[in-house]
């Protein structure tokens, strides 16, 4: 599963550029591989990443299509930054994430670019699926979603700085493969209700509104597959 969407605002992203271009910065293995020869990167670290979080939270939250992967948990954002010149070319080498993070079972990684990748050079995303490379430049504002089982890699940043948020979440459908078809099922049923004529919907006969029919498979396939949210026992 690989899947792009384009929502955080050119505000957000300058607004949260300031606060790296002000912040105190940890190497990046704190969330990983303690070999520099695998992972150089550093960590957004100190008080504005609070400020950052909430920047950043605030908009994540009210996207309509980001809350469709029916996340249950998710990690506090991480904001990372691939330096060239800090961080010896920083690179991240081939890998995959972790089953947990930060306690939770990573069912997704969320990559947000935080500034457009003109204003770098290297630091391809590659992504391998099966015998083929997935190769991304993020523009900014621009999430990529995709499986963290995959394996992926960081190329060396030879030029300027690359900034990320990345989130892993733990989605209500644990099984990877319901999972999939559900995400399938919302692509298709969005293209779907865009494309129906709803006279001859009713034409042939259909008494419920194309919304309403198409998004009771939904209710069936959580009802199946989901994991219900924690609820307390009297």
């Amino acid at each position: 599963m690989i899947r792009q969407h384009t929502w955080l605002s050119e505000v957000i992203c300058k607004n949260i550029n300031d606060l790296y271009n002000c912040g105190e910065f940890i190497d990046g293995k704190e969330s990983g591989t303690h070999n520099r020869q695998v992972k150089r990167n550093r960590e957004l670290a100190g008080d504005v990443v609070d400020r950052a979080a909430t920047l950043f939270m605030d908009a994540f939250n009210q996207d309509p299509w980001l809350t469709s992967f029916h996340m249950r948990h998710c990690t506090a954002p991480m904001f990372n930054e691939y330096d060239a010149e800090l961080d010896d070319n920083g690179e991240y080498k081939l890998h995959c994430d972790n089953s947990i993070m930060n306690g939770l079972r990573s069912d997704i990684v969320l990559l947000t670019a935080l500034n457009d990748h003109t204003e770098y050079e290297g630091g391809d995303l590659t992504i391998k699926v099966g015998n083929i490379d997935v190769q991304l430049r993020l523009n900014a504002g621009q999430t990529v979603v995709f499986d963290p089982n995959l394996w992926h890699t960081v190329s060396p940043v030879t030029k300027g700085r690359r900034r990320m948020c990345v989130i892993w979440a733990e989605t209500l459908i644990q099984d990877s493969w319901a999972r999939e078809m559900f995400y399938d099922y919302l692509d298709i049923s969005a293209r779907c209700l865009n494309s129906i004529d709803e006279n001859k919907w009713y034409e042939q006969g259909n008494q419920t509104d194309p919304a309403t029919y198409i998004g009771s498979l939904r209710q069936k396939i959580l009802r199946q597959y989901a994991t219900p949210l924690n609820i307390p026992t009297k």
